[in-house]
């Protein structure tokens, strides 16, 4: 051990310390794919992931302390966790060309997905021994945590693309999506995109030249949406834990609220 605080014996670092992970990940898709019509097509596509992730791990009594020699107390954690994924697609799509110059795609679908999450973490102390480094060995908790996570989306969508002699481009869509994460009252939103699109390149005065390859103008607008910052319903009031004088004035443990209502 070195003579400096927080400084110990790298060796035994690595020595006392074990800790243990193990991982399961199973993740499946599938899709199929229908013609009613030569132009006309069904696709249905789905996905799922199943993930567990275990970790075990235990700090002996022989672990040197910043400037304390061993037998020191030795500490045990456990961290366990699960989730499952799934997502579903549908598309209907009619696609036709015409006078050999007019070609257009109409596009009709939905998608649905849902996320489940929970985990639990738990710490130990005061172990009689090394021999037993898991929890049910710790003759006193230090800490021990659980959570449970669950939200769904569901989107409607449509999209309507033309085009001229694949020179002349036009391109609206339009998404309805819905996510749980939101209050009932705010939980859709409507998400319209347009685009126009000029294909310099396929002009007949580019046709000559040897030094652009692919020219095209382009201009759009639209509105998009985004659920990605909490899986905590915002919208809902957090309750946390904490002590409160009643009766005898001594500490009792309670709740508080700890996040501001959004409705």
């Amino acid at each position: 051990m070195y003579n400096l605080p927080g400084i110990t014996n790298p060796v035994a670092n690595i020595t006392e310390y074990n800790s243990k992970f193990d991982q399961i990940n199973l993740l499946s898709n599938a899709w199929a794919e229908y013609a009613f019509l030569p132009n006309l097509k069904y696709r249905l596509s789905a996905n799922a992931n199943l993930y567990a992730n275990r970790r075990n791990a235990y700090t002996t009594s022989k672990m040197p302390l910043n400037q304390q020699l061993p037998p020191t107390a030795a500490v045990g954690s456990s961290f366990s966790e699960q989730g499952v994924s799934w997502l579903v697609n549908q598309v209907l799509s009619y696609n036709v060309s015409f006078n050999d110059a007019h070609n257009l795609e109409v596009l009709i679908g939905s998608e649905s997905n849902k996320l489940q999450y929970q985990s639990a973490n738990g710490a130990g102390g005061i172990f009689a021994n090394d021999i037993v480094q898991t929890l049910n060995a710790a003759g006193q908790p230090t800490s021990v945590s659980s959570q449970i996570t669950e939200n769904a989306t569901v989107s409607y969508f449509g999209r309507v693309d033309y085009n001229y002699k694949t020179k002349y481009l036009l391109k609206l869509s339009i998404r309805r999506d819905g996510s749980s994460i939101f209050g009932p009252d705010k939980r859709f939103g409507t998400f319209p995109a347009a685009s126009v699109g000029w294909r310099v390149s396929e002009e007949n005065f580019m046709k000559n030249q040897h030094v652009v390859s692919e020219l095209k103008l382009r201009a759009s607008y639209g509105l998009s949406g985004n659920n990605s910052f909490s899986n905590y319903y915002p919208y809902v009031g957090s309750v946390g834990s904490t002590n409160y004088a009643f009766g005898d004035n001594r500490n009792r443990a309670g709740h508080q609220l700890t996040g501001q209502l959004r409705p």
